[in-house]
């Protein structure tokens, strides 16, 4: 029996690449919508400023098989890449208590590493979680990630970071039960 997580961001999540530093929400919507219904828009830019990347979720598996379709299309002078983002989401933990989003993407982009988003839990019903999901463009560029700052101490605090990995839930440690984590 074949074992997928319940939101299947691997399965339904695109990668965009070579877009127009113009692009936007509206035009991403445009291009892409005869594949689906969309999720979620993240656009960011390349780490040298001359194209744009766009994250994109469908919410279906299928609807993002119809996205792969348009890749080799023009967006203004640029022909576009349109691939499944796979293997390129982080998860971080024991981070300083006082990072938000900023700090997290200004930590991963110090090694040149280009972010697409950050997920933080919710804290409505629990206000000590700190853990962080991260996505990169590129397999190589997670792989760096963890390579360079898994165990960097940040403030007194050992960053951990992974590959997510949505099968290999593990319960928490004694250290995270301590600080009500």
């Amino acid at each position: 029996v074949f074992n997928r997580p319940t939101h299947e961001r691997e399965y339904t999540t695109i990668l965009v690449s070579n877009l127009p530093k113009s692009v936007n929400q509206g035009k991403i919507r445009k291009l892409f919508s005869d594949c689906g219904r969309i999720r979620y828009i993240d656009i960011v830019d390349t780490l040298d400023g001359s194209s744009r990347f766009a994250k994109i979720e469908f919410y279906s598996h299928d609807e993002s098989l119809a996205a792969l379709t348009k890749t080799h299309k023009r967006m203004g002078y640029n022909e576009i890449t349109v691939e499944h983002l796979e293997d390129c989401t982080l998860w971080l933990t024991n981070f300083p208590p006082d990072y938000d989003v900023k700090q997290l993407k200004q930590l991963i982009n110090s090694i040149d590493v280009i972010v697409l988003s950050v997920r933080l839990p919710s804290k409505r019903f629990n206000s000590n979680r700190r853990f962080a999901y991260v996505d990169v463009t590129k397999r190589s560029d997670a792989s760096k990630c963890v390579e360079e700052l898994n165990g960097r101490e940040i403030d007194g605090y050992n960053l951990v970071v992974k590959l997510s990995n949505p099968l290999e839930k593990t319960k928490r440690t004694d250290a995270a039960s301590l600080e009500r984590r």
